[in-house]
């Protein structure tokens, strides 16, 4: 079986006999064995893939960014602005101790039973 152009002998994915006279143990190790061999076969892969596509930025004059279509952050977030929330608690005796219900309260501990 090929895959990305490449035979199945070429690989170094260990040999998979028939699982009928296996034990449990074996079995789980054969699948450990295969798992490692995906992994780093698809290591393989990602870096011939980030290769290819830097070549072809650099020879189209682009970003990998820009080849790929990703968006970035600079360029097309805008910034979040912050509103000013109104209070939603006055001190009963200060006027001037406020609070929206949002964030920290800035103020003595035993005020704040008082919200």
């Amino acid at each position: 079986m090929a895959l990305f152009g490449k035979s199945a002998s070429a690989t170094s994915a260990p040999t998979i006999t028939p699982a009928q006279n296996e034990t449990f143990a074996q079995l789980i190790e054969d699948r450990n064995k295969i798992d490692h061999a995906i992994r780093a076969r698809q290591q393989i892969e990602i870096e011939n893939v980030k290769r290819s596509a830097a070549t072809l930025s650099s020879v189209l004059g682009i970003t990998v960014s820009e080849l790929l279509g990703v968006a970035t952050a600079t360029t097309d977030r805008k910034p979040r602005k912050s509103r000013e929330v109104a209070p939603k608690f006055r001190h009963p005796t200060n006027d001037q101790l406020t609070w929206s219900g949002r964030g920290k309260l800035d103020f003595p501990r035993k005020s704040r039973g008082l919200f």
